[in-house]
């Protein structure tokens, strides 16, 4: 199963990104929510932005997978899920508002959740 492995790399993504988090809540001494620390809520939602995505792009991946998309679609899909999740951090923690990093991940992310929902609707039809 192709979907396995970039199941996989999703999850040490996320242990980063949940280290991440518990770093800043250390550095600042905040227990719960951001306390009106602009840091620690970017911080906070770069995590939640994964954890929001992720997992039903991970689901249609697989599912897409289980009806017969070829191993080489199911990895492009897999990498463009991955180079995503990893830009859109990247670009949203190192510059504020709108850039290409961050742009460019929620586009690839948005382009393998659509062509992954495709192809399981088209498998749907297709007997």
């Amino acid at each position: 199963m192709v979907t396995t492995l970039y199941a996989g790399i999703l999850g040490i993504i996320y242990i980063a990104l949940s280290c991440f988090v518990i770093r800043g809540r250390l550095q600042n001494k905040i227990n719960i929510g951001d306390s009106g620390n602009d840091e620690m809520l970017k911080r906070i939602r770069l995590h939640g932005n994964f954890i929001e995505y992720v997992p039903l792009a991970l689901i249609l991946i697989f599912l897409a997978e289980q009806e017969g998309v070829s191993e080489k679609l199911i990895h492009a899909l897999g990498f463009a899920l991955v180079m995503g999740r990893i830009m859109h951090p990247l670009g949203l923690y190192n510059k504020i508002g709108v850039s290409f990093m961050r742009s460019g991940g929620m586009i690839l992310t948005f382009l393998v959740i659509l062509v992954a929902a495709g192809f399981c609707i088209r498998s749907y039809f297709i007997f």
